[in-house]
């Protein structure tokens, strides 16, 4: 989970970014260290959902635009996110490409 409370916030700004609808209310955005397994499942679903929506374009112009390429543990943990993904599509390769 510490993964996904990493990269939570680059995910939530490109969702603002592309006026994609995020499933979790104001107080459920702060993550928290241990969820509960409802929690758990839910962000890593919508997590995996904004990988096959967002182009390696709009994370680019995304982490360009903002402060969120100052986190270094952000940045680390989206690496690492894809780098994980049992199936790569070329999508995730572009994006770790950048990253």
């Amino acid at each position: 989970m510490k993964e996904a409370r990493s990269v939570f916030p680059i995910y939530l700004a490109l969702a603002k970014q592309l006026a994609l609808e995020v499933p979790f209310t104001q107080a459920k955005r702060n993550l928290p260290e241990k969820p509960d397994l409802e929690t758990f499942s839910s962000v890593h679903q919508w997590l995996d959902s904004m990988d096959q929506r967002v182009m390696v374009h709009q994370l680019r112009h995304l982490l360009q635009m903002t402060t969120l390429n100052a986190s270094e543990t952000g940045l680390r943990a989206l690496i690492q996110r894809h780098l994980r993904k049992p199936k790569k599509s070329n999508v995730d390769r572009d994006k770790i490409d950048f990253c």
